[in-house]
C-alpha cells in the first residue's frame, strides 16, 4: 500500500512542479509520466512500473486530481496541458462536454476555452473564429496562444468587456504574433476598451493590417487615442472601420490631422457616425487627403447628416455618399428608423389589419379573404408592403409572444411546412420574442438570445428590429441581392 501512495504523490509532484514552471519545460515530462500509468501503456511495460493501484481507480484519482488543478489560476499555456494530460488518461469526457455548448448559449467555461484553444493550435488554421461566442476574463485569457498563432482573429459579438482588450493587446505586442486581421465588431468596448487595445497596436511587433471597430460605442476621446497609433510610422494598418460610432464632427477632425500628420490608412469606414460635415472639417480632411504622397483609396460617409455640401477631395478617391441627409441626424439605431405599413393582399385568413394597416391581430375565425397568388393561404403570416434594402431600424410593440422575420419575396406562400414557415429555409429569417426568452431562427437552426443581456447594437446591412417588453433585440439578416428586395414579416401573432 505504501508504494501505491508513493508513486500516486510522485505522479502529483511531477504535475504541480511542471505548472508551477513558467517556461513549460516539464510539460512534456509530466504528460510522459500520466500517460505511461495509464492500463494501456502499463500492460506494454508489465512489470516495470512495480505494484501499482488498480487502472479505474488510478485513473478516476488523476482525472479528478487534474480538473481541480484547472481552476486555479493558470497561464493560458499550462492550461492546455492539462487538457493534454486528461487526453492521455483517455478522459473523453472533455470531447463530449465541449459539444453540448452552443455558440451563444452558455458561456464558455474557462476549461472549454483552452480546449479550443488547444484544438485551434493542433490544426493550425489561419482563421480563429469565437464569432456569438462569450466566455469569462479568465476564460478569454486562455484563448491568447490561439490568437497568438493566427492571422485573422474574428472576436466580434463575443460581449467583449473593455478589460478584455488587455489580453488582446498582450497577444499584439507578442514578438510571435501572427494578426494582420483583428475584428472586434458589435462589442461595446467604449473608448475605455480602444484605450486598453491601442497599448497592443502602438507596439512595434503589432502586424495588424484591417481592423474593425464598428458599433463599439467609440467616442471622441476614443478616437483620440486612435490617432495616436495611426501616426506611428511602424503602423501597419492599412484598413480602419469605426462604422456607427457617433462620435461626430469632432471623431472625424482628429482623423483628418492624423491623415495630415503621417498616416498611411488605404480605406476609412466611417458610416452612421453622426458626421455633418462643416467647413472647417471638410476643408481639415481634403488637405489631408491631398496631402502628399497620396494614400487614401477609399472613404465610406454614407448614413450621415451631411446636407449637399460641395467637397473638394481627390477624384481618384472611392467615396461613398449614400444614404445621407438630416434623417441621419440621431443617434445610435434610430438614424436607420423606417416606418413600414402590412400588405393586405398577403395576410392568412386568421389575420386581421387595423390602424392603416400597421397592426395586425390573430383571430379564431377565418376571414374568408379573396385568394390571391401572394396570400398565405394556410400559414398565419402576412407580409409589409415595403421592400427593404441595406439598413433599417423598425420598433414592434408586442402585447403578447410574436415571431417577427424578414424573408426574400420568392418564399413560398401557399400551404404550410418548411419552405413556408419563416426561419425554417434559406430565404427567410425569424426573431421569436417573449417577456422572459427569445430566439432567432434561421434554415432550422436556432440561436438562443438572452434577454436581460441584450443591449441596443447598432444593425448591420439588410437587418430588422424588434421590440418585445421593454427589451430591443435585433434580427441580422444576410446580404440581399439588389434585384431581391427583403420583406420584413410579422407572424404567428398570438
Amino acid at each position: 500500500m505504501e508504494a501505491q501512495i508513493d508513486f500516486f504523490d510522485f505522479l502529483k509532484g511531477a504535475l504541480d512542479s511542471a505548472l508551477d514552471s513558467k517556461n513549460g519545460h516539464l510539460d512534456l515530462f509530466a504528460r510522459f509520466l500520466i500517460g505511461i500509468s495509464h492500463d494501456s501503456s502499463r500492460d506494454l511495460l508489465q512489470g516495470l512500473l512495480g505494484e501499482t493501484l488498480s487502472s479505474s481507480e488510478h485513473n478516476k484519482k488523476l482525472i479528478g486530481y487534474i480538473k481541480i488543478l484547472k481552476r486555479k489560476s493558470l497561464s493560458p499555456e499550462r492550461c492546455i496541458n492539462l487538457v493534454h494530460c486528461l487526453l492521455e488518461l483517455k478522459d473523453h469526457t472533455i470531447l463530449h462536454n465541449d459539444n453540448q455548448v452552443s455558440s451563444s448559449d452558455t458561456p464558455q467555461t474557462p476549461f472549454q476555452c483552452s480546449r479550443l484553444a488547444l484544438m485551434f493550435m493542433s490544426e493550425k488554421p489561419e482563421e480563429f473564429d469565437f464569432r456569438n461566442k462569450q466566455t469569462s476574463e479568465e476564460g478569454f485569457y486562455r484563448l491568447a496562444p490561439a490568437l497568438q498563432s493566427c492571422t485573422t482573429a474574428l472576436l466580434n459579438c463575443c460581449h467583449m468587456k473593455p478589460l478584455l482588450c488587455a489580453t488582446v493587446a498582450s497577444v499584439l505586442r507578442s514578438p510571435n504574433s501572427c494578426i494582420t486581421v483583428l475584428d472586434l465588431g458589435h462589442n461595446n468596448l467604449g473608448d475605455v476598451g480602444v484605450r486598453r487595445l491601442c497599448d497592443g497596436l502602438w507596439n512595434n511587433n503589432c502586424k495588424v493590417e484591417t481592423l474593425n471597430l464598428s458599433h463599439n460605442n467609440v467616442g471622441e476621446q476614443g478616437v483620440k487615442e486612435l490617432c495616436k497609433v495611426l501616426i506611428r510610422p511602424t503602423l501597419k494598418l492599412l484598413t480602419l472601420d469605426l462604422s456607427c460610432n457617433d462620435f461626430g464632427d469632432l471623431g472625424l477632425e482628429s482623423l483628418a490631422f492624423a491623415l495630415y500628420e503621417r498616416c498611411t490608412l488605404q480605406a476609412l469606414r466611417l458610416s452612421g457616425c453622426l458626421i455633418t460635415m462643416p467647413e472647417n472639417v471638410s476643408s481639415a480632411l481634403g488637405i489631408a487627403l491631398r496631402s502628399d504622397p497620396f494614400k487614401m483609396k477609399e472613404l465610406d460617409l454614407s448614413y450621415n447628416p451631411i446636407g449637399d455640401v460641395e467637397l473638394d477631395f481627390p477624384f481618384q478617391l472611392k467615396l461613398n455618399l449614400e444614404h445621407r441627409g438630416e434623417s441621419r441626424n440621431k443617434p445610435g439605431l434610430q438614424k436607420y428608423a423606417c416606418e413600414l405599413t402590412l400588405d393586405p393582399s398577403t395576410a392568412n385568413g386568421f389575420l386581421i389589419l387595423s390602424e392603416g394597416d400597421r397592426k395586425v391581430m390573430c383571430q379564431r375565425k377565418d376571414q374568408q379573404y379573396p385568394i390571391t397568388r401572394d396570400r398565405f393561404d394556410n400559414c398565419n403570416q402576412v407580409l409589409c408592403k415595403e421592400g427593404l434594402d441595406k439598413r433599417h431600424y423598425l420598433e414592434v410593440e408586442c402585447l403578447h409572444n410574436v415571431n417577427i422575420g424578414m424573408a426574400y419575396k420568392r418564399i413560398e406562400r401557399k400551404g404550410t411546412g418548411d419552405s413556408v414557415t419563416l426561419g425554417c429555409n434559406a430565404n427567410s429569417w425569424t426573431l421569436y420574442a417573449s417577456k422572459y426568452k427569445a430566439h432567432a431562427k434561421h434554415k432550422e437552426m436556432i440561436h438562443r438570445l438572452q434577454l436581460p443581456k441584450i443591449k441596443a447594437r447598432a444593425l448591420q446591412s439588410r437587418s430588422v428590429s424588434g421590440l418585445a417588453g421593454r427589451h430591443i433585440v435585433l434580427l441580422h439578416g444576410q446580404p440581399i441581392g439588389h434585384t431581391d428586395p427583403s420583406v420584413c414579416i410579422p407572424h404567428h401573432i398570438h
